[in-house]
């Protein structure tokens, strides 16, 4: 079907069959199979705001992963402007890329290997504050938002989980050899369960865990 998901992984195929980009015999192999699949589909020039278009609805265990390895590549892609040719920038140097890359493979982990939670209720992972402040319009203004990164919903356990990806997984205080937890990730988790558990007062109570990646940066 020639629909914006389809043209954008056409689009997206289409780019790394560039002879610049070195990819391996079998893979390049699998790539050009995958684009002559999508023969009738038609390509469209990606845009930051492109990809905010999609509207997958029930389609979303098929796409998402798919769209995330997508937005990857656009994001790393750049363009000579005095060739057009496309290369890749090596997004595994990018921290913020690869914390993104890593919330995507937690989430597309609990959607593919398990079926005892809901993952993301509703698509929705914003959390409402609760309390008079929060009643206020002038204080809503000035209140940051709260998104979970991963929320599990099963109807014995209602999880939060918070995925971060650090150079040192632990800090560690002057003269001190012992590592902990980042403090403001606990108070962070903290302030989620509270609110959401507020919100949502029937069910299982909230519990919350951190998923905690270290960050192995590349020379």
């Amino acid at each position: 079907m020639d629909i914006l998901p389809n043209r954008i992984l056409r689009t997206s195929l289409r780019s790394l069959l560039s002879p610049r980009i070195p990819l391996d015999r079998s893979i390049r192999g699998e790539v050009r199979s995958a684009y002559r699949r999508l023969d009738g589909v038609s390509r469209v020039r990606l845009k930051r705001n492109t990809f905010g278009q999609v509207q997958l609805g029930g389609q979303r265990r098929v796409y998402h992963h798919l769209l995330s390895v997508c937005w990857l590549l656009h994001r790393s892609a750049m363009v000579d402007e005095k060739t057009g040719h496309t290369a890749f920038r090596d997004f595994r140097r990018d921290k913020a890329t690869m914390w993104r890359l890593f919330e995507d493979f937690v989430t597309g982990f609990y959607e593919r290997e398990q079926r005892v939670y809901v993952v993301n209720p509703g698509g929705r992972r914003r959390i409402a504050w609760t309390g008079a402040d929060a009643t206020d319009a002038a204080n809503r203004a000035r209140i940051p938002v709260m998104e979970a990164d991963v929320i599990l919903e099963s109807p014995e356990r209602r999880i939060i989980l918070d995925t971060k990806f650090y150079l040192d997984a632990l800090a560690r205080g002057r003269g001190s050899g012992t590592g902990k937890l980042h403090s403001g990730n606990l108070y962070q988790l903290l302030a989620y369960l509270r609110n959401r558990q507020a919100n949502r007062p029937d069910g299982a109570k909230h519990e919350g865990s951190c998923c905690i990646r270290r960050w192995a940066r590349r020379r």
